[in-house]
Order: structure tokens, then C-alpha cells, then sequence
């Protein structure tokens, strides 16, 4: 959990260059520019990262220093109340709401015609952004002033306004039902993941047999036709299936841009979609389709501090695996600086499953172009992690450990290293056959010297467990044939992974 302190630094840095010039301008133009809080929030800004320490030394001089937990409480209160101001001239709920009480100002005061020029007017709006919540409280006050007014077709109006309330309020549960759909689906996919069984797969089924998921026309609704597509986007990520899935994104995304008005509305929407478009095109093989992709999510403007960081993750480790698929180092290096600069700014206790990927992808990188020490750095980032997530991902990078101080001709190190692999992947309860015999290969191969034939059996040993599905898994993280063949045949990772490629 995030402490509360890390929250303000982090809602601080979240704040756009315009949001922190209205702030100071609310603070001069109330005459708070000396206070407190305006000195600890701009000594917080400069911060790149939270430092109590730090905070507490450059602002010594100040007495609220001794209580600083109440002024960073009251300054987390006065950014979401400047906030909420800022908003207000943007927001569409500020905006009905401001709307409602002037409608309901003027009919309090009798003035019934102009609080029914605004509800109209107001109506119209709400209609076009589908704000059916405040829809229904329009139609409220409308039926208040079509009684008060009393025209002789009355009855008319009232039942008309009536119909119209019932047809938002069809609209509304259709709603709450793709989004209860999309729940379902969601959780599925975050507590077991791909599909891995029958009794699996009955469970997606049994959602996606929906009579509403039949047809998009059955959505009635914006929102819902977006939930119709990400219920079928995640079905098709569970089932690996990523024909589907590419053509579904790009449907879904077409979709969207058909109201790019609505995009700040729905921007986690959106780049689920873009992520899920560019990993299927990836998967694919489209990989100028993916690299176009990777621009645009660069490009997409967003407040959310999660979803920035969702974008930053994904496009950099797709990036990286095009480069190692395709053999294209070419700037790579340039961009592995991007991203360190980046993971400066990002406030973890712990590393997630997306940065242990991202420093695989960087260790794969500097190791296919020969920079041993660079790599074994970013897998010292895996092996460090105290993230009990992915053991598969820490698994592998102890074995691809012994494989870069080989490399590095680390022999001395190697008996230590191979007992400390074996410790952890015995910890585990199960060891693959990949690993158990690797493990014995370097443990031999550390005091011989002519080991060209060893290379060659355990290549040969390697293939054998290729074609078995679990014992495949581990070849799935690195390309240990290549290795093989580069120790074989004198020649590079590198270059052996690239006449693999042409063949």
C-alpha cells in the first residue's frame, strides 16, 4: 500500500502544467502565496522521488516543519479543492449539475418558461454525451413545470414524458447488464488467466453465450458497444486466439474514433484496445503494424498516472521483442536509455510482472550484442526482486545467470552459482528436465576445457524436450538453441540467431 505521503508527491506530479499554474494563480489571487502549503508544494514538485529527509532539511527553517503531517494533509485538501475548481470549467457532471440548479432556481421562483428554455437546451446536451442519470432528473423538473404551466394537452405531455423515462430507463439496464458482463468476463480472465482446461473454457462460454453478446445491435448505447467489444476482446486474449483478437481491436478502436470527443472519456478504454491491437499484431507478425502502433500509444495525451505508466511498459517491452525477433539492434541502445529514465520516475515498492519482463527484454538485448556486464546488470534487477509474482520469470534468470558469468568466464563463480540456482529451483518443489540438465551441463562444463562435444550433447538433449509442451516453457524466454550453436560453431549469438530467422 502506498503511503500517504508517496500519495501527495504522486498527485503533485500528476498535476498537467496548466493545472499547476491554476493553482498558483488561485493561491496569489487569494492571497496565499506565503502560506505553508504553497512553499511544501513547490519543494514536493522538484522531487523526482519522495524524500521525507530531504523535504524535512530544505524546509527546516519553516515551523510548520514540526507538524508536517498536518500540512501535507491540508495541502492534499486544498489541490483537490483547486482541482475540483479547474474541473469545473471543464467537466460535463459540473456542467448538468450547475444546469439542474438553475433550473430548479427558476421554477422555485415561478420563472417556468425559462427554466424550460434551460432543461431543453440542457436535454439536448445530455442526449448527445449520453448522460441518462441526468436525463432523468430533467424530465423531473420538466413534469413539474408541465404541471404548473397546465396546457390544455396535459395529459399528453405527461404520458410522452413518461414513454421517454421508460426509454432511458431501458437504456440504462441494458447498460448494467454488458457492464455486468464485462465484470465477469474481466475477473475470469484476472484470477486463472488463459485458458488452460475444459472446465475453463465452459466458464468464458457460459458469458459470451449471452443472448445481448449476439449482435452489437443489441447494445443500446455508446458505452454499451464498447463493453460489447471488450467482452469479446478478453474471450479472445483467454483463448489465445490472436487472429481474433487483432481483427476485434482494430473493430473496437475504429469504433471509438467514430466519436473522438468522447476519447478523454473513455481514454483506459481506448488504450486496452491500442495494447491489445498491438500485442495480437505482434503475435502476428505485423510488425511495422506494431511499431506504428507503439507511436500513436506515445503519442495519446492522459492524466492517469497508472495508464501512462500501462502505456510506457507496453510499448517498451514490445519494442524490445521486435528488435530480438527480427535481429534489429540498430539505435536499440538509445532507446534502453529512454526507458531507465523513465523507471527513475516510477515509485514501486516492489517490481510487477511488466517491469520483470521489461528487464528480461533490456538483458536479452545487451546479451545478443555481446555486452555481458550490461546484461547481467538488468538481470540482477530480476534476481533482487523481492516479487513473489512470475517465479517462472526469476526461475529462467537464474539459469540465464550461469549462462552470462560462463560467458564472462566467471569459472570461479560458476560451482557457487550452479549450488544457488539448484537451492532455488529446488525451493520450488519441481525442477523441468531443461533446467535439472543445464544445471549438471554447466557444472561440468566449468572444469573442462574441451567442451565442444559436451555443447553438442546438450543440444541434442535440449530438442528432445522441445516438442514436449511444459518442458518447452523455459525455451520460451531465451533462444538457448542459438546459444548452442553459436559454442558449436564459433560463431555469434547474434549471427546464429539471425540464419535461423532467414531460413
Amino acid at each position: 500500500m502506498r503511503h500517504p505521503s508517496e500519495n501527495l508527491h504522486k498527485l503533485i506530479k500528476s498535476l498537467s502544467k496548466s493545472e499547476k499554474g491554476y493553482f498558483l494563480k488561485f493561491a496569489k489571487k487569494n492571497a496565499l502565496a506565503d502560506k505553508q502549503y504553497l512553499k511544501l508544494f513547490k519543494a514536493i514538485d522538484i522531487q523526482e522521488g519522495y524524500d521525507e529527509k530531504k523535504l524535512k532539511d530544505e524546509l527546516k527553517a519553516e515551523a510548520f516543519v514540526q507538524q508536517l503531517h498536518v500540512a501535507k494533509k491540508y495541502l492534499f485538501k486544498m489541490i483537490m479543492k483547486v482541482l475540483y475548481l479547474y474541473e469545473s470549467e471543464h467537466s460535463l457532471n459540473y456542467k448538468f449539475s450547475s444546469d439542474i440548479n438553475i433550473i430548479s432556481n427558476l421554477y422555485n421562483r415561478g420563472l417556468y418558461k425559462d427554466s424550460l428554455k434551460y432543461i431543453l437546451k440542457s436535454k439536448e446536451q445530455a442526449y448527445s454525451v449520453e448522460k441518462f442519470d441526468c436525463l432523468l432528473e430533467l424530465i423531473r423538473w420538466e413534469k413539474y413545470i408541465v404541471v404548473a404551466l397546465s396546457p390544455s394537452d396535459i395529459s399528453e405531455n405527461l404520458e410522452e414524458l413518461c414513454n421517454e423515462e421508460t426509454n432511458i430507463l431501458n437504456v440504462l439496464s441494458n447498460l448494467i447488464h454488458f457492464r455486468k458482463l464485462h465484470t465477469q468476463m474481466s475477473s475470469l480472465m484476472r484470477t486463472g488467466g488463459s485458458v488452460r482446461a475444459k472446465n475453463e473454457e465452459s466458464s468464458f462460454e457460459k458469458i459470451i453465450n449471452d443472448p445481448l453478446l449476439k449482435s452489437l445491435q443489441c447494445a443500446m448505447s455508446y458505452e454499451a458497444k464498447l463493453l460489447y467489444h471488450q467482452v469479446y476482446l478478453i474471450y479472445f486474449q483467454a483463448e489465445s486466439n490472436d487472429k481474433n483478437t487483432y481483427e476485434y481491436s482494430k473493430k473496437f478502436i475504429e469504433y471509438m474514433i467514430t466519436q473522438p470527443q468522447r476519447l478523454n472519456e473513455f481514454a483506459k478504454e481506448y488504450i486496452l484496445g491500442m495494447v491489445a491491437s498491438l500485442s495480437s499484431s505482434f503475435n502476428l507478425g505485423k510488425y511495422e503494424e506494431a511499431n506504428s502502433i507503439i507511436k500513436n500509444l506515445r503519442k495519446f495525451r492522459i492524466k492517469s498516472e497508472e495508464q501512462k505508466e500501462y502505456i510506457f511498459f507496453s510499448t517498451y517491452i514490445l519494442q524490445f521483442m521486435i528488435s530480438i525477433v527480427k535481429c534489429e539492434f540498430e539505435n536499440i541502445e538509445s532507446a534502453i536509455t529512454e526507458a531507465e529514465i523513465q523507471l527513475k520516475t516510477i515509485e514501486r515498492k516492489e517490481n510487477n510482472v511488466t517491469q520483470l519482463i521489461l528487464y528480461q527484454d533490456i538483458f536479452y538485448v545487451y546479451f545478443a550484442l555481446e555486452k555481458y556486464d550490461k546484461s547481467l546488470e538488468w538481470l540482477n534487477k530480476i534476481l533482487s526482486s523481492k516479487s513473489e509474482v512470475r517465479q517462472d520469470i526469476h526461475s529462467i534468470a537464474n539459469i540465464l545467470n550461469l549462462i552470462v558469468h560462463y560467458e564472462l568466464n566467471n569459472l570461479e563463480l560458476l560451482n557457487y552459482a550452479v549450488i544457488n540456482t539448484y537451492r532455488f529451483l529446488y525451493k520450488r518443489k519441481r525442477l523441468y528436465k531443461f533446467e535439472e540438465i543445464v544445471l549438471k551441463f554447466i557444472r561440468k562444463i566449468s572444469k573442462t576445457f574441451d567442451i565442444k562435444e559436451d555443447f553438442r550433447f546438450l543440444r541434442s538433449q535440449v530438442l528432445k524436450l522441445a516438442d514436449d509442451p511444459y518442458e518447452r516453457i523455459p525455451m520460451e524466454y531465451f533462444d538457448f538453441i542459438s546459444w548452442l550453436d553459436s559454442k558449436i560453431s564459433g560463431k555469434s549469438f547474434l549471427e546464429m540467431k539471425k540464419l535461423k530467422k532467414d531460413l
